[in-house]
């Protein structure tokens, strides 16, 4: 059942993220910071790699474990903190109910400022 669960959580994840992308007309690659409630690493580290993001775009909380609905407010706490978060970045935050429901939120931080071209 753990294996399935972990399975399907993920995939469906990463379905209801691409779904709140599209409707904000965003992609994976315009994701900035990812604060996402407590996971265990592996899934954590498979979400981030399946966004394209690097160590610097999220604040795994490990030290403090898992704090329910808080844990994405702590985690933009901890990012201001450490100066993951600037003006502009496109903040994708994920969440999940007792492994069934997720849900996926994407606010664009602080003033808006021109992506820069790559």
């Amino acid at each position: 059942m753990k294996e399935r669960l972990e399975r399907l959580s993920l995939k469906n994840w990463l379905l209801c993220i691409d779904r709140a992308l599209e409707k904000c007309g965003c992609t994976r690659s315009d994701v900035d910071y990812l604060a996402t409630l407590l996971v265990k690493r592996s899934a954590h580290d498979y979400l981030m790699e399946q966004l394209g993001l690097g160590p610097h775009q999220t604040r795994y909380l490990a030290e403090f474990g898992h704090h329910g609905q808080n844990d994405q407010i702590l985690s933009l706490e901890l990012a201001l903190e450490e100066g993951r978060l600037r003006d502009g970045d496109l903040v994708l935050m994920i969440s999940a109910g007792i492994g069934y429901a997720r849900n996926a939120v994407l606010v664009r931080w602080g003033e808006t400022r021109k992506r820069e071209e790559t």
